[in-house]
C-alpha cells in the first residue's frame, strides 16, 4: 500500500491523512476480522468439545438406567423370594406348634397309659395272689 501511496498521491489528490486514517481503519477492522476469526474457531473447539463430553456423559446416564433397571428387577425378585421364604417358614412354625401339641398330649396319653397298666399289674398281682390262695385251699 506504502508503494502504492506514492503513485496515488502522484496520479490524484487524495489526503494524505485521509489516506492513513482509512489505512488505519482498514487495519483495525482487518485485526477485528482475525479475532472474529479466531473467537470463532474456539467456540467451534469448545463447542467440540462440549458435544463429545456431553455424549460421554449421556451414554453414562443410559448405562446407569440401564443398571438401574437391573437392580430394581433384581430387588423386586429378591423381595418375592424374601416373602415366599417368609410364609414358608410361618407355616413352618404354625406346623411345629401343632407337632408340639400333638407330642404333649402323646406324653399325657402315655402317662395315662403307663398309670393304666401300672393299676392293671397291681389288679393281676392281686388276682394271682388270690389264685394261688385259692390253689393253696383246693390242695
Amino acid at each position: 500500500m506504502k508503494g502504492q501511496n506514492g503513485n496515488l498521491s502522484k496520479a490524484s489528490h487524495i489526503d494524505p491523512e485521509l489516506f492513513e486514517r482509512i489505512q488505519s481503519l482498514l487495519y483495525v477492522r482487518d485485526q477485528g476480522l482475525k479475532l472474529y476469526e479466531d473467537i470463532l474457531e474456539e467456540d467451534m473447539l469448545i463447542r467440540s468439545d462440549v458435544s463429545n463430553e456431553l455424549k460421554v456423559v449421556s451414554d453414562e446416564i443410559i448405562a446407569l438406567k440401564n443398571e438401574r433397571s437391573s437392580l430394581l428387577k433384581d430387588l423386586e425378585r429378591s423381595e418375592e423370594k424374601t416373602g415366599m421364604l417368609r410364609d414358608k417358614l410361618s407355616m413352618a412354625v404354625k406346623k411345629g406348634k401343632g407337632l408340639v401339641q400333638d407330642r404333649d398330649n402323646l406324653k399325657g396319653l402315655i402317662n395315662e397309659k403307663n398309670s393304666e397298666i401300672e393299676r392293671l399289674k397291681v389288679d393281676l398281682q392281686k388276682q394271682e395272689s388270690a389264685v394261688s390262695e385259692y390253689k393253696d385251699e383246693i390242695n
